[in-house]
């Protein structure tokens, strides 16, 4: 938990704010930690947003998923064995953060403060949007 903290406080996540300061017509969404086990000895865990509250046309204006069929991946890999490419597998722990919302949302924070999101979280709407 403590290094996902960090993570999201150095890619300025969030920008702290006054919940007095949240306009009246919008919603500050809740948030949790979700757990995830891996393997014997190691547990992910992540902040996300309860993005269910979002409001289309409010909050959001497109979902937007990135998906790849399996078809994309056979031909990606019998590409590189044709051509002896190296095959390498990468896992960027902070993805999400390095897309940008378009909408003003308003989260509740792991210490209880209120925050305007600056970068997108897990669990919004328009989150995979890069």
């Amino acid at each position: 938990m403590k290094l996902e903290i960090e993570q999201l406080n150095e890619n300025s996540t969030w920008k702290i704010i006054l919940r007095e300061i949240v306009p009246a017509n919008y919603q500050v969404l809740g948030c949790k930690w979700v757990f995830h086990y891996k393997s014997d000895k190691i547990y992910k865990c992540r902040w996300v947003v309860k993005g269910y509250k979002q409001i289309e046309g409010f909050d959001y204006q497109e979902i937007y998923v990135a998906v790849i069929r399996a078809d994309s991946y056979r031909l990606i890999l019998a590409l590189s064995v044709i051509n002896g490419w190296i095959v390498e597998n990468i896992d960027i722990e902070t993805a999400f953060l390095n897309s940008v919302i378009d909408h003003d949302i308003y989260i509740d924070l792991p210490d209880g403060q209120c925050g305007k999101l600056l970068k997108p979280l897990y669990g919004l709407k328009q989150a995979l949007k890069i």
